[in-house]
């Protein structure tokens, strides 16, 4: 009986544990859909900007590939596997509006220096305003 008790606690801590690690994916999946936001407010603005100052900077440059699928899927509805794959979909569609944002960012630092010096000053104050209401 003492055994099985202890066979119960210790699968009442791995199952917290599970639950823990499950919660701490989610928010990471949240954490980069809230990035994946943030770059496409940015492209949208560095779009909007390439074609007030030049719209043959957007040629040769592909189409920004909206995913498919809701932005937000129920992740708590997801086996730990599945979290995981979706953590790193989410972070490879982050990386690529990443690098979207960026060639559109050299094209008009190319042409308007002075443009790309404002888009970056913008983009600071933005990371120091996301970082201070993160730390709340």
């Amino acid at each position: 009986m003492v055994i099985g008790k202890a066979s119960q606690n210790i699968l009442s801590v791995a199952d917290a544990c599970v639950h823990l690690v499950c919660l701490q994916v989610v928010r990471a999946i949240r954490k980069l859909e809230h990035r994946k936001k943030r770059i496409r407010t940015l492209i949208d603005q560095l779009v909007a900007t390439c074609l007030d100052l030049d719209p043959h900077l957007l040629e040769g440059l592909p189409r920004v590939q909206l995913n498919k699928r809701p932005c937000m899927i129920n992740v708590h509805t997801m086996s730990f596997e599945q979290l995981l794959l979706e953590v790193h979909t989410v972070d490879q569609e982050s990386r690529n509006l990443q690098d979207y944002a960026n060639v559109l960012l050299q094209r008009i630092g190319s042409v308007k220096p002075d443009v790309l010096d404002t888009f970056i000053t913008i983009l600071e104050s933005s990371d120091e305003s996301a970082t201070s209401c993160q730390s709340n």
